[in-house]
């Protein structure tokens, strides 16, 4: 017996150094998500076998004791990229693309990393996640603000100005969110990152990051009391448009020329030559599409927008519509898009049926953040990049992820489970 406890006990150290390897990793992953240095790479091997090592051992109690061993909504959440790589499997789709099956393979197992992350750590060590959240955004926006200021990148460490737009949408919501911390020292450094992300945003010059941000911001309106709804309403008019009316870093030039070139703008006309190229499909691949790799391979010989400096090795000028849905209608069919305008529509729904019911106004909170972040992810995205990148890929994982992970915490919290 004694020998069976101690086993037992080795057993849940390896359990706890493996879930602290992962939640290292998945701070490493965001992060670099920010600084776009490829050290997701290695954090993507130490989820991968950590997650592996973690279902083995549940599958193994779901085998002796009965004991669940994922619950039913992210078995529902896996299967949506999973049929997606199947659909990609199919024999008459056409050219796949490893790159894209890879970054579907990995969102699957963040999103479990994240819910496997043990709720009781919040008791153990108060203050974990919410200090590692204000770790982590420090350094990402000290990171691009130095590189942009200090160093003259101007797209700060990112490879696309998009994406250091995407850090500063991710960033400003989530200081605020943690502005609740009550320390003149934190609330100081938050106000910071919030001026260098918005700095950094203007930098960025890109309106649909603009865009995004406010439009997620003010979903959130509903959500709030009618005094701090008003304050919130008086920041979103005042704040574009102080920054409009006096031109701060050419914002006002880049506005303008949107609304006299909209027309004539290059996402118009590359949306335009992509539903050529789909209307161009026959009834099978209007169903499931022509493979993860079939726009970057279609594309160019209906592409009418030709500019050099978006030209890639195998010269290609777009490797996306700068339109997931068209994207993801041509690579996977109509039967891809379904999967996933249900399973993000699912997801949004879950997370208003939980604020709704859940007593707790941390879970409410953390739903309302989930939901901007969300919102202002998807508007970017959606716009600017490819749905398969790992930009918009991970991050949508991570929102997922923290997503279950709030379901899960709501049990512990209502003891009605162990949490698990």
């Amino acid at each position: 017996m004694i020998n069976k406890g101690s086993k037992l006990i080795q057993f849940q150290r390896l359990e706890n150094i493996i879930c602290i390897l992962l939640f290292t990793a998945l701070f490493m992953i965001v992060l670099d998500l920010a600084i776009s240095k490829g050290v997701y790479k290695i954090s993507i091997i130490v989820i991968k076998a950590g997650v592996s090592f973690l279902l083995l051992k549940r599958l193994y109690e779901y085998v002796t004791q009965r004991k669940l061993l994922l619950p039913s909504n992210i078995l529902i959440a896996i299967a949506i990229p999973v049929l997606l790589i199947l659909l990609d499997a199919l024999p008459q789709v056409g050219l796949s693309e490893k790159y894209y099956i890879k970054q579907l393979i990995s969102a699957i197992f963040i999103i479990i990393a994240i819910w496997m992350i043990p709720v009781e750590w919040e008791n153990k060590v108060p203050g974990l996640l919410r200090y590692c959240m204000f770790a982590l955004l420090l350094l990402a926006s000290l990171s691009n603000f130095v590189a942009v200021t200090v160093y003259s990148l101007k797209d700060g460490f990112t490879s696309n100005p998009h994406y250091l737009a995407l850090q500063a949408i991710m960033v400003i919501p989530v200081s605020i969110y943690l502005f609740k911390i009550p320390n003149i020292l934190s609330r100081t450094l938050l106000v910071l990152i919030i001026v260098m992300e918005l700095y950094l945003l203007l930098v960025s010059q890109s309106r649909t990051s603009w865009l995004a941000l406010v439009v997620a911001c003010s979903i959130a309106l509903p959500f709030f009391s009618i005094k701090l709804r008003l304050s919130a309403v008086v920041v979103l008019i005042f704040v574009p448009f102080f920054i409009y009316y006096f031109g701060i870093l050419d914002a006002d030039v880049r506005i303008d020329d949107l609304l006299h070139n909209l027309a004539r703008d290059e996402r118009v006309t590359i949306w335009s030559d992509a539903i050529t190229m789909q209307r161009d499909s026959d009834v099978f691949h209007w169903l499931f599409g022509h493979g993860l790799g079939g726009f970057v391979h279609d594309f160019p010989a209906y592409s009418s927008f030709h500019d050099p400096s978006y030209l890639f090795d195998e010269g290609i000028d777009f490797a996306t519509p700068h339109n997931f849905i068209i994207e993801i209608l041509y690579t996977s069919g109509i039967m891809g898009l379904m999967l996933v305008s249900i399973g993000e529509a699912l997801f949004v729904y879950a997370l208003l049926l939980f604020w709704w019911n859940t007593r707790f106004d941390s879970q409410k909170s953390m739903v309302v953040l989930i939901l901007v972040l969300f919102v202002a992810h998807f508007i970017h995205t959606f716009l600017t990049m490819s749905f398969f990148s790992k930009q918009a890929i991970f991050f949508l994982a991570v929102f997922v992820g923290v997503g279950f992970y709030l379901f899960k915490r709501e049990k512990y919290l209502t003891g009605n489970s162990d949490g698990s």
